[in-house]
């Protein structure tokens, strides 16, 4: 008797300004209309990961899933016959406050984000994001995000467990480092969906940011423009900093173990020019 492979089911966290958009984008290349962006923060945060098993049964040709309040699905479930394969990008929490403050800038929104984005000067929305009243976007964000345990005290226990899932038993970028962690990503996924491309167009650019210069010319240059602010923000951020640093340490453990890894990566962006 032949056994059946379980279903495989590919499931973004989608930090937000974490090149998301772009792999979502890559996604629904792939799989259309199985994939599903899910956007109903009320939805999921009544249901629970009750919420995502309901996805998955009603929906018997999904493939890949991604939503911007993954956390309300955490832990993931343990479903008869279901892989789910969770994917997050991790970035440096320095130059994502950039990015944050550069989107909320122009977004046609009345959230009290956008709205002091579009009144305040670059360091003063950072003062006012650090304030209680800024809510945690800019304070170890991601860290909070990825662990899916809200409101537990930031220690060295939990920057570990939320570390080892991550390099384990998750797929996880680095956004700086977007094009080899595409290959990492396409190495392991082709077991399960052999044609996968994750080639990519980049989706939801903030215009305005730096580019062509490396993650250390920009986060110098943000620190600079912050000042005094940006001692605060790297204190604020000493848990996602750590995030960073270890992600990027298990990232460069992965491709040192896919063969002609270099190749690959040229390959890969070939493929990428071609878009």
């Amino acid at each position: 008797m032949t056994e059946t492979k379980p279903r495989a089911i590919i499931a973004h966290g989608h930090i937000f300004k974490n090149a998301g958009t772009t792999f979502d984008w890559t996604l629904k290349r792939n799989f259309k209309k199985g994939f599903t962006d899910h956007r109903d923060k009320k939805q999921m945060g009544l249901g629970g990961v009750n919420c995502l098993v309901n996805i998955i049964r009603n929906n018997a040709k999904l493939k890949a899933v991604a939503s911007h309040h993954f956390y309300y699905w955490m832990p993931l479930p343990d479903l008869p016959q279901v892989t789910i394969i969770p994917c997050f990008f991790i970035r440096h929490p320095i130059e994502r406050v950039r990015s944050v403050y550069t989107f909320e800038r122009r977004q046609k929104s009345d959230t009290p984000g956008a709205v002091h984005a579009k009144k305040l000067g670059f360091r003063d929305y950072v003062d006012w994001r650090m304030g209680h009243s800024g809510g945690g976007v800019v304070m170890n964000y991601q860290l909070k995000y990825c662990s899916g345990r809200r409101g537990l005290a930031l220690d060295d226990d939990l920057l570990s467990q939320t570390t080892q899932f991550l390099s384990t038993e998750a797929l996880t970028g680095v956004v700086d480092r977007y094009d080899e962690s595409m290959v990492y990503f396409e190495d392991v996924l082709r077991e399960r969906f052999p044609q996968i491309d994750l080639s990519y167009l980049r989706q939801n650019v903030s215009k305005g940011v730096a580019t062509g210069l490396s993650t250390e010319d920009k986060i110098a240059e943000i620190c600079q423009e912050l000042g005094d602010s940006a001692d605060v923000l790297k204190e604020c951020n000493l848990a996602d900093l750590k995030l960073y640093s270890l992600i990027n340490q298990a990232l460069d453990r992965q491709v040192g173990q896919i063969s002609n890894f270099s190749e690959k990566l040229a390959e890969f962006r070939l493929r990428c020019n071609k878009l």
